[in-house]
């Protein structure tokens, strides 16, 4: 049991803080006390400290008996970055990430064994391994599993991971360790899935206010659709004078298009999205990130793991899908404490783009329904049993649209991209003789139990997927005539998330609004 003052003490010297928020003590008492939590903070808000001062604490217990605190990162770069912070005020930590050379992961052992490091960062694909989980619980005691950026265990959340759905059945390794779940924004599907997935036991569930005050927000709402862009970038001209500014723009195009006329313009910027290759990725983060390039156009693939804190603005060119998604990027400002503005920029053509983007996210209920029963049919004509290789993706994809003369082609891939993140299907590289390509493989022991409530489950998350867009634009609209009436609307929808029930044994009686 830690004392307020140990806490304290330890806040100051390690990670900086002169004070702990109510929240922060809240989570801190519950992991003390040995209750399985699911902590929900805006970005920057101190979530680091949640699981990084019951480490530091531990540094007072003699080495021989050390215990030791692992957190399950998404990001390798951001594992890699909080070590690095951490270490630098004196928190000794080991990194395990599958880049690592012998050398590198046998000096991070060493780490541990020793009991010099008392925090271990840890990507999903190392948790993986079975031989890595026995040797941690032989070598210490872990009494407590973080999990960063728990949205992505959710089919539901901003950022879903397929890795990160395995993290709960992992965690049986540890038994008696304590499960800490950290995300900066949930609504009532993702909170469940996070609980369900992860296997939060009767679970404490704190909430911190949605957003943070340094942070001013400003929406336009433009008339004209050809408006857009200029006005885009005279915002960004005029903030970038101020310091770092992150844009995001909705699709890949649109950052093409404002990154090439901020050039004509003699305003230096990055680029970065899921269009461009790896390396090209990596120097423009690495460019921003340092300083040399001060304005950052991106897509929503940039950001997550980026721990920049002198960002000064956050720029939306164009309307989020979600306010998940818009608290997510604009909490990406002032990570530093210091003022920070948030802008959005929108028409509300914008929002018939995200619609077209969700109906290819997730087609029709009975196309969909189909395209799997297509599947199951064909891998039955041929008499699949689970072998190493399947049916040609291609092949799949005529078949099911044969079958949907009015289905396009995007649809049919849709569906079965879809079937392939709900663990359906497994696409992968075919090893059959002869054979090209990519193979879709029909996972065996999938066969669904209830498809009828798979399939209405399906239909409300695609309902669920337009709601949320209908929020964000009321959101917009109304952030365009009056920024309090909608930092009010936004904190009563997340409010709303945390109000519903939620299925299993969850308690929802220390929340706080500091």
């Amino acid at each position: 049991m830690q004392t307020t003052i140990e806490r304290g003490l330890t806040a100051k010297s390690v990670f900086g803080f002169d004070e702990l928020h109510d929240f922060q003590n809240l989570v801190l008492d519950a992991i003390d006390a040995g209750r399985d939590c699911l902590a929900v903070s805006p970005t920057g808000s101190g979530k680091t400290l949640c699981f990084g001062l019951p480490a530091a604490l531990e540094r007072a217990r003699p080495a021989t008996i050390r215990r030791v605190v692992l957190v399950v990162s998404p990001l390798i770069a951001l594992m890699r970055d909080q070590a690095t912070r951490l270490e630098a005020r004196g928190l000794q930590c080991a990194v395990f990430d599958r880049l690592q050379s012998m050398d590198d992961r046998s000096g991070q052992w060493q780490k541990i064994e020793s009991g010099t490091a008392t925090l271990a960062f840890i990507s999903p694909e190392r948790l993986a391994n079975a031989t890595f989980r026995e040797r941690l619980a032989a070598t210490r005691e872990v009494f407590l599993v973080a999990v960063d950026e728990a949205h992505c265990t959710s089919q539901w959340g901003f950022n879903f991971r397929p890795e990160y759905r395995q993290i709960g059945a992992f965690m049986e390794s540890f038994p008696g360790a304590v499960r800490l779940a950290l995300t900066a924004t949930a609504t009532p599907g993702v909170r469940a899935d996070m609980i369900r997935n992860l296997g939060l036991r009767a679970p404490q569930i704190f909430v911190n206010k949605t957003a943070r005050e340094n942070i001013t927000h400003a929406v336009e709402q433009v008339a004209s659709f050809k408006d857009q862009l200029p006005r885009t970038l005279d915002a960004i001209e005029r903030r970038v004078t101020a310091g770092s500014t992150l844009v995001y723009a909705p699709t890949r195009k649109i950052a093409d298009t404002l990154h090439s006329a901020l050039r004509r313009r003699d305003v230096r910027s990055g680029l970065y999205h899921a269009g461009l290759d790896g390396a090209s990725r990596s120097r423009q983060q690495d460019d921003f990130l340092a300083g040399r390039v001060g304005c950052m156009i991106a897509t929503s693939a940039f950001g997550m793991g980026i721990d920049k804190r002198d960002i000064r603005t956050v720029i939306h060119a164009g309307l989020p899908q979600n306010l998940e998604q818009y608290v997510q990027e604009t909490g990406r400002a002032g990570r530093d404490g210091l003022p920070a503005a948030a802008i959005m920029v929108f028409h509300p053509r914008d929002f018939h783009t995200h619609r077209f983007m969700i109906e290819v996210q997730f087609p029709d209920t009975a196309l969909a329904r189909g395209v799997f029963d297509c599947c199951a049919d064909e891998f039955g004509k041929s008499g699949f049993h689970g072998a190493a290789y399947g049916l040609s993706r291609d092949f799949l994809i005529a078949s099911c649209a044969s079958r949907n003369p009015s289905a396009k082609a995007r649809d049919v891939e849709a569906a079965l991209d879809y079937a392939t993140r709900e663990n359906l299907l497994q696409q992968m590289t075919s090893e059959a003789p002869g054979s090209t390509g990519t193979e879709v493989v029909l996972l065996p022991g999938t066969t669904l139990n209830d498809p009828e409530n798979f399939w209405r489950q399906y239909e409300y998350r695609r309902a669920e997927a337009f709601y949320k867009l209908e929020k964000m634009r009321l959101f917009a609209q109304t952030a365009a005539r009056s920024i309090p009436r909608a930092m009010g609307q936004l904190n009563a929808y997340f409010e709303s998330c945390f109000t519903d029930a939620v299925p299993g044994d969850v308690s929802h009686d220390a929340r706080s609004r500091h």
